[in-house]
This record gives C-alpha cells, structure tokens and sequence, in this order.
C-alpha cells in the first residue's frame, strides 16, 4: 500500500507541476488561480478511481483463478 501510494503521490506531482507550467506560460500566476485547485483536485480523484479499478479488477482476476 505504501508504494500505491507514492505512486500516486508522483503522478499527482507530475501532472500538476505540467498544469502549473502550462497555466504560467499563458500569463496565469498557478498560485492564483482557482483553476489549478480544481485541476489538482481533479487528478487526484481520477488516480485514486484509476487505482481502484486496477486492484478492484486484480481481486476479481484471483478469485476467478482459486
């Protein structure tokens, strides 16, 4: 559980640094904005479903192979 989670940490990490980048280079300050919030709060919650499928679905796999 730990790794999943630094995992998500990392991607969170990543793609909201990309977003930060992509809003200063059209003249937004990302501090500012609520739009970052938004765009943060967003993939968060779209890793951590990612995530659910993906261990909802190997659960489901090992089941069926038992």
């Amino acid at each position: 559980m730990l790794r999943a989670g630094a995992v998500m940490a990392s991607i969170l990490f990543l793609i909201s640094y990309i977003v930060d980048v992509t809003l200063a280079a059209a003249g937004m300050s990302p501090a500012a904005t609520v739009l970052n919030d938004v765009a943060i709060a967003l993939i968060a919650a779209s890793v951590l479903i990612f995530y659910l499928f993906t261990s909802r679905a190997e659960q489901i796999f090992l089941r069926a192979r038992e």
